[in-house]
């Protein structure tokens, strides 16, 4: 069920708190139901064109859902206890080395470092800039073994319009993802990758979605809708 801005605030503030950073996660489980109902009912030939769209679309999704757990290293609590400078082991033997430094009450900018076993050097990992309690604004970048980095970017503005963005260039990886969700919870997606792209845009009605999509690669362009 798609939750209001209006439900999801009121839970926030007395304390029924998740790890959750965006409203579109809702509008995402809500986008499934409606266009896979299409999905099902077009012709044959027009199915993989479809499950093509969709699996860009879900892509988008599961960026996100990962971040609170990352975000989560810092939290009120561990922010009381330590400021969120700790370390903790890791599963190969070595440790994990959170560094933060505060540039308000609330807004922080934590590095997040591993120290293989055995050795004392630091590898980057991560930085994230944000804010407590909600994660609700900030940036960060993840760092691979091979060279390859992952910026992102998200904001929440006061109306709940809530914007993420982002941006993986390497050599293992090369995509982007811009995606916008309003108040409504209609949204409007852009993801690429090497030589695809998606567009897509769509409204929640009685908790089911409405929308329309362009996807695009290197022998032409289809569009749908549901």
């Amino acid at each position: 069920m798609v939750e209001s801005e209006r439900s999801k605030k009121r839970r926030l503030h007395t304390g029924k708190e998740r790890a959750d950073i965006f409203v579109q996660m809702d509008s995402f489980s809500a986008y499934f139901d409606g266009f896979k109902e299409k999905m099902d009912s077009v012709p044959t030939e027009d199915k993989l064109i479809y499950a093509y769209a969709s699996s860009g679309i879900t892509a988008i999704g599961l960026q996100t859902t990962f971040m609170p757990i990352l975000l989560g290293y810092c939290s009120t609590d561990i922010a009381i206890k330590n400021k969120c400078n700790y370390e903790m082991g890791s599963s190969d033997g070595g440790k994990i080395v959170l560094e933060t430094t505060w540039n308000s009450a609330i807004q922080y900018t934590m590095t997040q470092s591993i120290v293989d076993a055995g050795a004392t050097a630091k590898i980057k990992k991560m930085i994230v800039s944000t804010e407590l309690p909600n994660y609700w604004n900030g940036s960060m970048t993840i760092f691979d073994k091979d060279g390859s980095k992952s910026d992102y970017t998200w904001s929440r503005s006061e109306d709940g319009t809530e914007y993420f963005h982002s941006e993986s260039i390497g050599v293992s990886k090369t995509s982007s993802t811009t995606f916008t969700e309003y108040s409504d919870c209609s949204a409007d997606v852009i993801y690429t990758k090497k030589d695809m792209e998606i567009k897509a845009d769509w409204v929640v009605i009685n908790e089911k979605t409405t929308g329309k999509f362009k996807y695009c690669n290197k022998r032409g362009c289809r569009n749908g809708d549901w």
